[in-house]
């Protein structure tokens, strides 16, 4: 996944529907297909909120989690993302149908 608005795009569906991690016969996403350090957290901090039992994730799920990461909040408040941009993601309708 190269492309910027694909990114999000996969970001927001996550978070929204985060039970799409565990349908490996359907879907291959792992850490490596994000490009930067920071979507990388973000994947990760979704993955690990999904396993530990989130249903949905919301942007202040994620700036949660990233507060019991150093490393991710520090890259997180050196952005330009902020928990708003994560939000306009939820909200743009799936277009998979099953």
């Amino acid at each position: 996944m190269l492309d910027k608005d694909t990114v999000l795009q996969v970001i927001g569906g996550l978070m929204k529907q985060p039970q799409y991690l565990s349908e490996k016969d359907k879907y291959s996403l792992s850490i490596g297909d994000f490009p930067n350090r920071f979507e990388k957290y973000i994947f990760s901090a979704i993955y690990n909120l999904y396993k530990d039992g989130a249903r949905v994730i919301t942007p202040t799920d994620i700036d949660n989690y990233f507060n019991t990461h150093a490393p991710a909040k520090d890259l997180f408040e050196k952005t330009t993302f902020s928990l708003t941009f994560f939000d306009f993601f939820v909200k743009i309708p799936l277009f998979y149908k099953k």
